[in-house]
């Protein structure tokens, strides 16, 4: 994630949270991480994917406060970035063996990612570049090895000089968690730019 601090960067922090399902979101909170400078700063967090087609990651950025997926400050920066995943539709999980006594570990595996097309073979698609859904109300990528909001997410609501496009860029458009609108892009808080990349396992 790219985010603009403010000052020392020690007020702001990102809340990070996780949904299996964009359509209907239910935040699972990953964690919560404090600028570790200030202006341009990046913070990664590593998540595992669970089962679901369209995720999304949120990063709420506040300004003090606490952790929430929609904090209401007047500096406070909240964008989704939906990221598909396509899994085996033969795979199954490994059999759990007879209890025994002690009992025996069960090996685990991740799904095998399934083609894109006939001629895509057995890995991702690539680098995918998120497009606006304006259905779910937040920038979306195909299936691919890694999702990048590139430009869309950069500024914060109508912020002086960083009006954000199609923001509130935040799932679900008819309930979407607004933005604060106070300061100036990069002399204020804002989140810039988020990237989901797969470091390891099947699903993209």
């Amino acid at each position: 994630v790219k985010l603009w601090c403010w000052g020392s960067g020690a007020s702001d922090t990102a809340d990070i949270y996780l949904t299996k399902d964009a359509s209907s979101p239910d935040w699972e909170p990953l964690d919560s991480i404090t600028c570790p400078g200030g202006g341009a700063q990046t913070i990664v967090q590593a998540f595992d994917v669970p089962k679901g087609t369209n995720q999304s990651i949120r990063v709420n950025f506040r300004w003090g406060g606490s952790a929430s997926t929609c904090s209401a400050g007047s500096y406070d920066d909240h964008d989704d970035l939906i990221f598909t995943v396509k899994e085996n539709p033969n795979f199954t999980s490994p059999p759990t063996p007879a209890p025994t006594q002690p009992p025996t570990p069960v090996p685990t595996r991740s799904p095998t990612p399934m083609p894109t097309n006939a001629n895509d073979g057995p890995g991702p698609s690539g680098p995918q570049t998120a497009s606006y859904d304006a259905a779910l109300g937040a920038p979306k990528c195909s299936y691919g090895l890694s999702c990048d909001s590139v430009g869309l997410l950069n500024g914060r609501g109508t912020m002086n000089n960083g009006v954000e496009p199609n923001r509130p860029n935040t799932l679900n458009p008819l309930n979407a968690c607004t933005d604060g609108n106070s300061g100036s892009y990069h002399g204020d808080e804002s989140i810039d730019r988020i990237v989901v990349t797969r470091a390891s396992g099947g699903d993209g």
